[in-house]
Order: C-alpha cells, then structure tokens, then sequence
C-alpha cells in the first residue's frame, strides 16, 4: 500500500484505474477505433514448426488471436487432423517420433505467468495433468517407444530436478536432481537408456550432460578438454544419428557461436566451420549423418545442409526474407521442415525435399487485416558511430521502415535490448506506426547485439558495453538529425527490457534530441533519473519474463518523485502478463496513442 500511495502523490496524472484485467495509471483511455484496428492487425494466422510422425505427416501448430491449434499435415496445405486449445497459449508441444497415440505441451492461461505440463491423445481426448505451473515444468520430450516422457522441474528452492513420467499409466519419478539456474530435456539416445540435458548454473555458462536412466549417473558431454570451465553459451545440440557424439552450436563470448562435434568415448573434440564470419544460430540432424544448419549474414537467415563428411554445404534456396526459426529433419531424412518468421509475411513452415532439390510451403498463414496493400518491407541502412577503424568511422546497421507517404515525419526508434539484434521479422504494431502513425522506425543494432554485431569491443577497451550502446545511440541520434525525410524535433525511443534501461538513460543524456519514451519491462536504470523532462511511458507484462510488480511500481514512483510526467499500462493481477491476444492489443493501442499524443505536436 506505500508504493501504492507513492505513485498517485501527483494530482496532474490521470487516476489509476483498472478496466479488466489491465491497470492504467496516469494513461487516458485509448479510442475505441485504435483498439478495434490493432485488434484487427493482430488477427493474424501463424505456424509454427512442432515435428514429424513417422508416417511422413507434419506437425505443426497454428495461432490466431484466439488461441492456438494443433495441426497434421499429410501434404501441403492439407490437414489430416486438428486439435483445438481456443484460449491456450502452447509453449511447448512434443508428439512420439514414431508414435501418434499421445501428445504432450506446456500450456498457460494467458494471464498469470507460468504454463502446466499436460499429456493427451493424440485425437484431443483425455486430457491429463502431469506437472503444475507452480513446479515450473520444462519443455517435454518423448523416448522412441513412445510410452515415457522426459522433462525438467522445480525440485526445491535452488534445485531443478529431470523427470521421467509413463504415458499409460503416469507414473513419475525423479530421475536426477542438481544445482541449476536452466535445466532442459534435448533429446533420448535411440536406445532410450539416457538423456541429453543441458544445464546452466550461473546465467553465462552451459554444459551438456548425459544421464543415465537406469542408475541417474549423469557425466559432462560437451567439449570440455576445449572449454574445461563450460566457459560460453550452447545455443542447440543434439545427438548423433550413431549416439556415438553431440553436434552442438555454442560460443565461448566474445566470438560467432560454431558448430562443433563432441565425441562420448573420449576422441579429441572437432570444430565443423560451414560458414565462417557469421553466428550459427539452428541445427537438425538427420537419421542417415546429414548436418541442417542455419546463419545470421546481416540479421537475415540462411540454411545449409552438410553431408555427412562435414565438407560440402549445399544451400537451400528460395526460403523468404526473414528469420528462421528451428529446423527439423523427417524420420528418414529425405526431408527437412524450416520454420521461417518472414519480413512480410506470416510466420510459415517449408519443407525441403533434398533428393530433387524443391522447397514447398506446407502451412497456410494469413496476416491480420493491414488495409491499404501489402506491408512495407524494412530496408537495411548504415549509420556512422563516434568511434574510429583504420581512419575511419566504424558502421552500424539498423532496419529502417519508411511510410509510403512523403515526409518529413517523426521517427520511433525501436532498442531491443542487450544481445539481441534488429531481425527483419513481420510486427503488425510496427507497421501500424509506419502505415497509419506515419512514423519512419528505426530499429539499430548497437553495441552488445547478437549477430553482426557482436564483434563491435568497447571504445579504447575500457568504456561499458552499456555506455558504449549510449554512444551508438548519440551517433544514430546525430544521423537522423541530417536525414531530410526524418523530424529530428520529433524522436521517440521505444526500449523492452534493457532496450528500456537504455531509453531512459538516453532521455537525461540526449533530452534536447528525444521527445519521449516507451519501456517496456525494463529494470530501472543505473543512473540519476532528474535530468529527464520529457513524457514516459512504463509497460510492465509484455515481455517474457515480465518484470516484477514491485520493481515495475518502485520505477514509476521514481520517475515521478524526479518529477516526470509518467504512465503505466500493466496487468491488474500482479503476477500477471499481457501475453494473451486482448490484452496485448489493448497496451500496444495505449502505446499508439501515447506516441501520437507526443509526437503529433
């Protein structure tokens, strides 16, 4: 009740109010035909890859503002069989790879944080639960006999534990309990006597385990000669098709992530480098020793397919312009599925046939009413930093997003957040405010990215990747400020998580550049907050996971105690989110408006 109390001190803001099952503290309420047309954008139908039956048919699951849906598909575009969960939001889903009597997902209300364990027929019958969402399940993986469940779960304040449940009759037991921050299921060897778990201790570094079923033994797997403190993050691994070794992507921080081959009897461990100069980002092994990988070249994606020697990379064409996001080999590897987020276009799923070389879309997709032509693709720019290579300015690249509509216009530049970079991926709210907010975005890849921008060190050594983000963003500021289609008087910053600490930052350091900000879940930053004089606005429960009330509420209280003139748009519940459909719709149009507000005069 004190924060509570802090927070309405001001008699200039809007009364705190709850409609629904949101909270709206100093925010006017958003006009009906704003909501009505975001909702309309958000009505989009999109795929996503789940896996193969062993009969060739594809799994997948569509969403739609209403929740989501299990389908198999026995051809391109045709369903064999749909299983409905209107209102659920699937996190996980697993079906037996050689097996269709079960199914087995992570499913959440949509409101309150955190998703159940659940196992179910195949046909959408006899729905069971077998983990709470207060044992915080983990993803599930099903053995090749189909009848045994492999996945993670709480076992103690500071402990996670691998379980092991039986589908026919679910008993469960509790097959190995250790220290971890992370713990995750990748796979079964193909005998079924062990699991590949990964694990993370300390949020920087990972290592791969195998353990035993019968006897809970687990021994480290990864190549530990190489890295002998795990020093690095592992992206994906999975087994190979012998059990006799681990593909796995990982990278030890400051280089690309690489593709990399363990052996489990001890032979020296070997780098695979089917690209170089670029991030590994996704990989798939095949039943017959074929090796699917996926790369960051400048944000967008490519896919290659190495034969089993690991020398020859064949590319797969024709995949759209965006970001792929897992790939999976079918049961006898003639085929391989690619889960592709494009620029503009839904998220699809397209299968490549490697014995004639032709890549079809299986899946359906629909994007959400977006009125007057097709969305408008995102161009990659170059922008000069303060910094200096060789003589010259050092270069970062951003997605720009231009409105049809001549200029000049306000511009949103849009921080993703520490590590992670601009992808030209379809967003129906950015392109609401390129298409009806006229805003040029600007969505750059600062210091600290993933991807491309991971080679770009701190200033002389020595300044903080933070504070060299805030440098970048001064240069961006700088090249806006000469672009003659651009308001330089009419900037808005947009941050999620750290993307949000930054923007903050950014309003004290460049207030004479910047109109306003949006943040969103962001932790509250290191720095005094009274040079700020312009409007923000605080979102808390769009990102996962969602920042914590009270850290939400003590940011809000402030900011304004600095005396800035601050809003706050959150789920009423305080452990809940704004991850479902609604109510994502309703805080992106308070958002919308918010920036037409600000920047219209």
């Amino acid at each position: 009740m004190l924060l509570l109390g802090a927070v309405l001190v001001s008699g200039a803001h809007a009364a705190r109010r709850v409609d629904g099952a949101l909270l709206y503290d100093g925010v006017a309420a958003s006009e009906a035909s704003r909501v009505v047309r975001i909702q309309a954008l958000r009505a989009a139908r999109a795929a996503r890859l789940l896996g193969w039956a062993a009969d060739g048919q594809l799994l997948i699951a569509t969403r739609s503002a209403e929740g989501e849906q299990l389908e198999r598909l026995r051809a391109p575009g045709i369903v064999a069989a749909a299983i409905s969960h209107a209102g659920a939001m699937l996190e996980a889903v697993a079906t037996p790879p050689f097996h269709g009597e079960h199914l087995a997902y992570l499913a959440g209300d949509a409101v309150h944080d955190g998703a159940a364990l659940y196992v179910q027929g195949s046909s959408g019958a006899d729905e069971r639960l077998i983990m709470p969402a207060t044992a915080r399940p983990g993803g599930p993986v099903f053995a090749h006999d189909g009848q045994h469940l492999a996945f993670t779960g709480n076992a103690g304040a500071t402990s996670r534990a691998v379980f092991i449940a039986d589908t026919a009759g679910l008993g469960l037991r509790q097959l190995w309990t250790g220290a971890a921050r992370t713990l995750q299921v990748l796979g079964w060897t193909h005998s079924d006597h062990a699991l590949l778990v990964r694990r993370n201790v300390d949020g920087e570094n990972d290592e791969l385990l195998l353990i035993e079923l019968d006897t809970g033994a687990a021994r480290r797997v990864d190549d530990s000669a190489a890295r002998p403190t795990a020093a690095g993050h592992i992206t994906e691994a999975q087994l190979a098709a012998d059990d006799r070794g681990v593909y796995l992507i990982a990278a030890d921080g400051a280089s690309f992530a690489r593709l990399r081959y363990a052996d489990l009897f001890g032979a020296p461990a070997r780098e695979l480098a089917p690209v170089t100069g670029h991030e590994l980002e996704h990989l798939a092994v095949s039943a017959d020793g074929r090796v699917a990988c996926s790369w960051n070249e400048n944000g967008y994606t490519r896919v290659g397919v190495l034969d089993p020697s690991g020398t020859r990379l064949t590319p797969v064409q024709g995949l759209p312009v965006g970001v792929v996001q897992s790939l999976q080999f079918s049961p006898t590897g003639a085929r391989l599925a690619i889960d592709v987020a494009a620029s503009t276009a839904a998220r699809e799923v397209y299968v490549q046939d490697l014995q004639d070389n032709t890549l079809v879309r299986w899946s359906r997709g629909e994007l959400g009413a977006l009125g007057g032509g097709a969305p408008i693709a995102a161009q990659t720019v170059h922008f000069p930093t303060w910094d200096r290579v060789d003589g010259r300015a050092r270069q970062l690249a951003a997605l720009l997003l231009r409105p049809r509509e001549a200029g000049p216009h306000g511009v949103l530049v849009v921080l993703p957040g520490r590590g992670r970079q601009a992808r030209p991926q379809f967003d129906g709210w950015l392109q609401y405010c390129v298409r009806e907010l006229n805003l040029v975005v600007i969505e750059p890849d600062l210091r600290g990215a993933s991807g491309y921008g991971r080679e770009f060190a701190a200033l002389d050594g020595v300044i903080a990747e933070s504070s060299g983000a805030a440098l970048d963003l001064g240069a961006l500021l700088a090249w806006i400020g000469v672009q003659p289609d651009m308001r330089r008087e009419r900037v808005a910053l947009l941050g999620r998580r750290d993307g949000g600490s930054l923007a903050l930052m950014a309003l004290g350091l460049y207030g004479e550049r910047l109109r306003t900000a949006i943040a969103i879940d962001a932790p509250a930053p290191a720095v005094p907050l009274t040079a700020i004089r312009q409007r923000v606005l605080l979102v808390r429960g769009l990102e996962e996971p969602a920042l914590d009330t009270p850290a939400a509420e003590q940011l809000l209280w402030r900011l304004r105690s600095a005396g800035v003139d601050t809003g706050l748009v959150a789920p009423a519940a305080i452990d809940g989110t704004l991850r479902s459909g609604e109510l994502s719709a309703a805080a992106e149009a308070s958002m919308a408006q918010f920036l037409a507000s600000t920047l219209a005069h």
